[in-house]
């Protein structure tokens, strides 16, 4: 049973909140898991029945952590008390009133056919493939309809455009995302008093973990449930707020007493995971943003190593310095695992040295949230291409998955119908020279198996598809893949490296080092933390800041230094590709520079 004793007087506080609305604003590292597990214990020790209370977190994985930890440190007693994601209590109130609908859970294949062309078949085509990558287009009808806009709405017309037809199409199909289950809920409590009273009168006290990354949907959602006792405790660290590109809504924490004047807010600012150089550094970093809630973070764990920079010539002599520094302190430090330390970046486009390096010197590692490189949307096409040609060169059949990927991109290549032909008559078809597609094809597998190794076939295929080896601004993978490529002499030593090396990513080990985006390590804490690429236009990510957005690229940065207990390393090198790149603004500030501009 957790004790109140545990607790400092801020959390204490907190936890003894028993009525009225509430805001708790933790800081990183501030034992906020403890305070909320602590409350529920207080909320039933006031006789509030277990099962009228709702904790709310923000991904399934946080939702049965928790369920875990209260029914541990509570006991039998609290397992009635009601842990969700909003959107799967929004499934609950929503799905049983809609029995001929159905919820789709990926929605890529939709927006492919709404990107397509319109044509007699597709007349949801907007043919706006080449104008808008699908991510792109998922994520920005996403945001507009978690910010409650309608496609009129929507500043960007094209955006507009596709929400429409992307509307339109599961209309008529009958079909929910996971959004049109918080449109709905909120509509049939505005609509439906009957509705409204059950759900109101099912939890009296309402508990919001995250509260920093909830978005307008949610923010109504939970409002109405809380009616009309308004017992809602939030919890949440603006400081932490990461997800604007989603459409969360960190300001919510800041304007909460505006919504419930006679709010009362609780501060945490004592941290006791990461050591005091860390939490003085973050602090200065976000110090950067003016407008947020004022707190300093205090650590409660003195001393310690100071934060350090690793400079370097590129990335991969980075990723080199990296697994050296993680070597000597394995020698220095004996206690320590693999597992106790992370590599964290910007995009995940930038694990890709890291990985090759640690290939190469039989460093266990885990990528989490996140693709392989050579199993990337943008990669996979090529290594394909690569595949068909080694095939050949070997007199072998390719396999028929990495043929038709290659007929497939770059997109519009060849028409559809041929595809199809290839796939129900097989591969014997392509010798149909009467066939323009196929006549085409074939005339450039000839060019490519002219390649005398992987760099001169990368350059070729360049010349052939040019849109295969576009590359973004900001974007890392060509230059990455390159670098590698030069290291083999033929088609079939890479292909056999890249088998080893997704096969290496992908076999479970307990013990390793962690691979990941800033954005998937948040709420988690590693003994050692190195930021990668701490350089301008990867830390803050140049269209981020392009867009407005600096503000959050700082509080990203603040969160991927707060992940370290012990010791923190910024990683900088000169170039990166081909392009000679500048330590971030960051590291000025941290030696004393200005202010965000």
């Amino acid at each position: 049973m957790p004790k109140l004793e545990d607790l400092n007087d801020a959390q204490r506080e907190a936890a003894t909140q028993i009525d009225g609305p509430v805001v708790v604003v933790a800081g990183a590292g501030s034992g906020k898991t403890s305070m909320l597990v602590t409350r529920v214990s207080e909320l039933m020790k006031a006789r509030i029945p277990a099962n009228r209370i709702l904790c709310c977190t923000f991904t399934k994985k946080a939702t049965q952590e928790m369920r875990e930890r209260i029914e541990r440190d509570i006991g039998e007693q609290a397992k009635p008390v009601v842990v969700s994601t909003i959107h799967g209590l929004a499934n609950k109130m929503v799905m049983p009133r809609l029995k001929d609908w159905k919820l789709v859970t990926r929605t890529e294949w939709i927006f492919e056919i709404i990107l397509g062309n319109k044509t007699a078949v597709n007349r949801f085509g907007t043919g706006l493939s080449k104008e808008i990558e699908l991510e792109t287009a998922q994520l920005e009808v996403a945001k507009a309809k978690n910010s409650k806009l309608r496609p009129s709405d929507c500043r960007d017309p094209m955006i507009g455009m596709i929400y429409a037809s992307y509307e339109k199409f599961k209309q008529l199909r009958k079909m929910l995302d996971f959004d049109d289950l918080l449109i709905k809920a909120n509509e049939f409590m505005v609509k439906d008093e009957q509705f409204a009273r059950r759900f109101q009168s099912r939890f009296t006290h309402i508990m919001v973990d995250e509260f920093q990354d909830v978005n307008l949907l949610q923010w109504d959602l939970i409002q109405k449930l809380s009616l009309p006792e308004r017992n809602l405790f939030v919890v949440g660290d603006d400081f932490q707020s990461i997800y604007g590109f989603r459409g969360a809504r960190p300001e919510l924490i800041l304007e909460f007493v505006r919504y419930y004047p006679d709010a009362k807010t609780i501060i945490l600012e004592r941290n006791y995971r990461s050591k005091e150089p860390v939490i003085h550094a973050s602090n200065k970093v976000i110090a950067l943003n003016s407008r947020q809630v004022k707190k300093r973070i205090i650590a409660t764990r003195r001393g310690g190593d100071p934060v350090r920079t690793l400079n370097a010539y590129d990335e991969f002599e980075q990723a080199s310095r990296v697994v050296e520094t993680i070597a000597s302190l394995r020698v220095a430090f004996p206690e320590l695992k693999w597992s106790d330390f992370a590599v964290l970046f910007r995009t995940n486009q930038e694990a890709m040295s890291f990985e090759e390096i640690m290939v190469e010197r039989d460093v266990p590692y885990n990528i989490s949230d996140s693709t392989h490189f050579y199993e990337n949307s943008r990669i996979k096409p090529i290594i394909s291409y690569m595949k068909v040609v080694d095939a050949l060169i070997r007199d072998e059949l390719p396999e028929m998955d990495d043929l038709i990927l290659t007929m497939k991109y770059p997109k519009g290549y060849i028409r559809k119908s041929s595809v199809e032909r290839v796939q129900i008559e097989g591969m014997a078809v392509l010798e149909d020279t009467t066939n323009q597609d196929f006549d085409q094809y074939m005339t450039n597998l000839t060019k490519l198996l002219g390649a005398t190794d992987p760099t001169s076939f990368i350059q070729i295929l360049g010349d052939i598809h040019s849109d295969l080896l576009r590359v973004k601004e900001g974007e890392t993978w060509l230059n990455a893949l390159r670098r590698v490529l030069s290291k083999h002499q033929t088609l079939s030593s890479f292909l056999k490296h890249v088998d080893y090396s997704i096969e290496q990513s992908k076999e479970p080990k307990d013990d390793a080092v962690r691979l990941m985006s800033i954005h998937g390590s948040k709420g988690l804490e590693f003994r050692t933390v190195f930021i990668a690429n701490v350089v301008e236009g990867h830390i803050p990510y140049q269209r981020s800041v392009d867009e407005g957005h600096l503000d959050e690229e700082t509080r990203l940065f603040y969160v991927a230094m707060t992940r370290a207990m012990d010791r923190l390393y910024l990683c900088v090198p000169k170039i990166i590709g081909e392009q000679p790149v500048v330590p971030s603004r960051y590291l000025d500030e941290l030696r004393g520079g200005k202010k965000n501009e």
